[in-house]
């Protein structure tokens, strides 16, 4: 308690000392210009049409690259994708895999189980 009396003590002195003055102050003649620094730093300045349409060419610029680009690389993925899914050896050995896939099925349907197990036993 005795240190927030302390404190506020003080304060009090340092207001005392600094009274009501505001320790800010305005330049002379700083209102008179003000209104002509307003309207100069206001006025329109003259730009020119490459200025103003500057974010225009850009935006085609860049639609162009990627019009470029996306021309140029879609053929290349398109060949590329038709010649792995077209490549014969792929499409051979589908086929060859489907034929296994049958004959199998065939076999387990036709075979049962007592013909398995005297083939087995009659190879050993």
């Amino acid at each position: 308690m005795k240190f927030l009396k302390k404190k506020m003590k003080k304060s009090d002195d340092i207001l005392k000392n600094i009274g009501n003055k505001t320790p800010f102050a305005v330049p002379e003649n700083y209102f008179e210009d003000f209104s002509k620094k307003i309207v100069e730093q206001t006025a329109e300045k003259h730009v020119s049409i490459f200025e103003k349409t500057k974010p225009i060419l850009y935006f085609a610029a860049m639609l162009a690259g990627f019009l470029f680009l996306f021309q140029f690389l879609t053929p290349l993925v398109s060949k590329q994708m038709t010649t792995n899914i077209a490549s014969p050896s792929l499409v051979e050995h589908q086929q060859e895999q489907d034929l296994n896939n049958q004959y199998r099925e065939i076999l387990l349907e036709n075979i049962d189980e007592e013909s398995m197990i005297e083939y087995l036993l009659a190879e050993n």
